[in-house]
Order: structure tokens, then sequence, then C-alpha cells
């Protein structure tokens, strides 16, 4: 698969507009969800300050972050991805308050995944994280559950990344050239060194002619599966101890 060169700066200029549209779209439906920064800094196991600093842009938040938030405010990240898609194709020019950012009924959720690359991908990275969850150890101290999950999330996302650019027929080159970044970028992402963030997520599926949503979907569904093994795994390990 070819991918066509975009113009110039496009990857600086989308990553910082989509970056602003990020944060607001987060600010605002916290504020419809009618969580103080403190309640919502509480429920994802950070501090106040963090909250803040990310809704004004001040620091990056990359997809586990995002997700973890996302989770938090009760909204599924499908849903999520579908708002985003629809305020980022309006004017960017009239530069819409929170006021205007309006989150009405949720989007249907594809029942399936209709494209190939996808599905395999899914396939592929479920069978993967699978295989790693249990080849891992599980800490019977529930303070390290946190750090443990997210490492299982952050092996899912390079996954999810190498196997839906596999499916794509895409190298990693390829993919570097088309979004304007060293050569090293993607290969770092699919190695675990790096966590893209939304944005940068969102070009990529651009480049693959990949859906947005569906994409977050697929990823989404394999984290909450992830969940389920491990403290599944939890439940015969303490049995055992017992």
């Amino acid at each position: 698969m070819r991918i066509p060169k975009p113009p110039p700066s496009w990857h600086k200029n989308s990553c910082n507009m989509g970056y602003s549209l990020l944060t607001r779209l987060l600010r605002a439906f916290r504020k419809q969800k009618k969580l103080t920064q403190a309640a919502l800094a509480k429920k994802v196991n950070r501090t106040p300050s963090w909250v803040t600093r990310y809704e004004r842009g001040n620091i990056r938040l990359d997809i586990i972050d995002f997700q973890e938030i996302v989770s938090a405010l009760d909204m599924p990240i499908y849903n999520f991805a579908h708002y985003f898609e629809h305020y980022a194709e309006q004017d960017t020019k009239t530069k819409p308050s929170e006021q205007k950012l309006l989150f009405t009924e949720p989007f249907e959720l594809t029942k399936n995944l209709t494209d190939t690359a996808l599905s395999k991908t899914a396939i592929k990275v479920q069978q993967l994280m699978i295989e790693y969850i249990a080849s891992q150890n599980v800490s019977l101290d529930m303070a390290l559950h946190y750090s443990e999950l997210r490492q299982v999330k952050k092996y899912i996302f390079q996954n999810f990344l190498k196997y839906i650019r596999i499916y794509t027929r895409v190298s990693q080159t390829e993919l570097t050239k088309a979004i304007d970044r060293p050569q090293s970028f993607i290969s770092k992402a699919e190695r675990g060194e790096r966590c893209l963030d939304f944005c940068e997520i969102r070009q990529i599926c651009q480049l693959l002619n990949i859906n947005m949503p569906d994409f977050m979907q697929a990823i989404d569904s394999c984290w909450k599966e992830s969940v389920l093994i491990f403290y599944q795994k939890l439940d015969t390990i303490t049995g055992r101890e017992s």
C-alpha cells in the first residue's frame, strides 16, 4: 500500500489543532458530568494539578492516559472518537467554546469490524495479549496492580500499531515518512519505548485509511478483556495460596 505524502507541516499543524480540541472536549465532558478536577483526579489515581495541567494543554496525554480519563468519565472510547471527528470537521477558525461542544445521544457501536486489516489485527493482538498475561508475574500487592495493568495496556497498544501496519502492507519507513517523523518514531512505538497520543494515532489511521472510532473500539475491547484475564489469573494465584 502506497501512502501519499501529506503537505509540508501537515503533522505539526494537525497535531496542534487536534490536541487543542482534545483537551477542550475532555474538559467539557468532565464539566457535563459535574466532576471537579479533584474528583476526576481521584478516579484516575492522579493529582488535581495533573488534571489542571493536561486541560490547559501543558502536558501530553499518551493513549493510556487518555483511555483512563475517558473511562473515568464513563464514556465509551469509540463515542469520544466519534465526537472528536465531528468537531474536527467544523471550521477551525470558529474555535468553538466549551458551551458549544454538545454531547447528546451516544453513537451506535459498530457491531462488526468490517475492515479486514483491523479485524485481523484484533484477533492477532488478542492472542498475544493472552500469552503475555500468562507469562507475567501478577503481584499479590493491590497497590502494584495499577502499574501492572498499565503495562499490559501498553503491550496491547504497541502490537495493535504494529499489526495494523503489517496488515495494511506499509513499512515502518513508509509510515514515518508519511507522518514526517524521525526514522525511529514508529519502531520505538512498536517496541513499547514510546506510547503515542490520540492525535498521532488519528493521523496514522487517516493515512492507513482506517476508521478511527473503529480502531479505538477494537483496542478498548482488548483492554477490557485484558483486565478480566488479569484478575482471573490473580484469583487462581490467591486460590493456590489459600
